[in-house]
């Protein structure tokens, strides 16, 4: 016969986050262990983090967790799987080709307004990156994600003549936007940095970015 921790085990290596709960209460449960792992994950960090702590958070029991989840390491990539459709819609705004440098400085806007809102998530994700490949690749692709809209937006302003031609679309998209990655990281995260507000530091960021790559009345 087999035991309650024998099941438990069963539970968790057939139910995964990509199971989504058909009733309504089970969404709603579903929703509010993501929400609590979030705060557990805010105030411990994910080494420190239980499913345990999770579960209390949420007013469950820790058996209503693994309805849903396999371990913390299994919510946890539910939570950046949704970071990771926040970022492919930024990805997906459109590019004014009429005025790059507005289009500049609202791309780094949102950016940065994302990056602040999910600042705790951002933290927990570059922390599990260093040892877990899979949160790593997760991590990799948010990160691809928003160099390869640079270098798009890049190429399209060569072809129009805006932007320089000796620059490299690909190296300078890495370049500029780690750039705007580590400084949202050093404010948001480490809050070591003076905190100025995103339309602020998506005016200085887009200045910088227009005096490097486009082309001046001059050239």
């Amino acid at each position: 016969m087999a035991t309650e921790a024998q099941d438990l085990v069963t539970v968790q290596d057939e139910v995964g986050r990509d199971v989504e709960p058909k009733t309504r209460k089970g969404r709603r449960s579903k929703r509010a262990l993501l929400d609590a792992a979030r705060v557990v994950f805010r105030e411990r960090g994910f080494a420190h983090a239980r499913v345990s702590d999770m579960a209390a958070e949420a007013g469950m029991s820790n058996g209503a967790f693994y309805r849903y989840f396999k371990d913390k390491h299994d919510i946890l990539m539910a939570l950046l799987s949704e970071l990771s459709e926040e970022m492919y819609e930024f990805s997906r705004v459109p590019w004014q080709p009429g005025d790059p440098k507005h289009s500049v400085r609202e791309s780094t806007l949102r950016y940065m307004e994302l990056y602040r809102d999910n600042a705790d998530l951002m933290r927990v994700e570059i922390e599990v990156a260093q040892t877990e490949l899979t949160v790593h690749e997760v991590w990799r692709e948010s990160r691809a994600m928003f160099f390869k809209r640079i270098a798009r937006s890049l190429r399209r302003g060569q072809k129009e003549g805006i932007v320089r031609k000796d620059i490299d679309p690909d190296l300078a998209a890495s370049l500029l936007g780690g750039m705007t990655e580590h400084y949202a990281y050093l404010q948001y995260v480490l809050k070591d940095e003076p905190q100025g507000s995103p339309k602020r530091l998506a005016e200085q960021i887009s200045r910088i970015w227009a005096n490097g790559v486009y082309l001046t009345d001059e050239e």
